[in-house]
């Protein structure tokens, strides 16, 4: 068996301009909106989708149009590594042709990213906790009535931009720290 080739979908697609343009709308309607990442893979793409009621039989029905319609194409549903969710592949396809960047579906994020987020999120909670909680009651203990205008740190305001400040200088600080190695 000769290897795939890695095309475009758009330019060896048999339906007519229209069809296509149908056919896409319905994607981007009934599919797509499941999509929770895309994967690059070695020569074609794949889409893992959350699975809802109905999705199963959807994406069935999308690999058999496109597989009579593309048939140098690969196209599959397989197991997802995730129970909760569908994966379509399609294989044999160039992962950056026009037609796969016009559909916005959502890259994986990186697992350091992730983790970074968390911990950033972490910190701008704990030093809201710290400057709006802590700080007045220590202060209110330990000096009495002289600390009274710290009281007005327990707003909605003073937390949030406690916790942005927080959250904001822990992502600078963990971005420069990683990057060190």
């Amino acid at each position: 068996m000769s290897e795939p080739t890695t095309q475009d979908p758009a330019e060896i697609c048999t339906l007519p301009p229209d069809g296509m343009e149908d056919r896409l709308t319905w994607i981007k309607r009934e599919i797509l909106p499941h999509a929770v990442e895309t994967i690059r893979l070695e020569k074609g793409l794949a889409f893992e989708l959350a699975e809802v009621p109905g999705l199963v039989e959807k994406v069935d029905r999308l690999v058999e149009l496109e597989s009579d319609c593309c048939s140098s194409i690969t196209w599959r549903r397989t197991e997802s590594s995730k129970s909760d969710q569908v994966r379509l592949e399609i294989l044999g396809v160039n992962p950056d042709a026009q037609i796969f960047r016009s559909l916005k579906v959502p890259e994986s994020v990186p697992e350091p990213q992730i983790r970074r987020f968390g911990k950033a999120a972490g910190f701008g909670l704990l030093s809201s906790f710290v400057v709006c909680c802590v700080l007045p009651i220590a202060a209110g203990a330990l000096l009495g009535t002289a600390t009274a205008p710290l009281a007005g740190l327990d707003g909605p305001g003073p937390l949030a931009a406690g916790a942005l400040l927080g959250g904001s200088a822990a992502w600078w600080w963990l971005g420069r720290r990683n990057s060190r190695g």
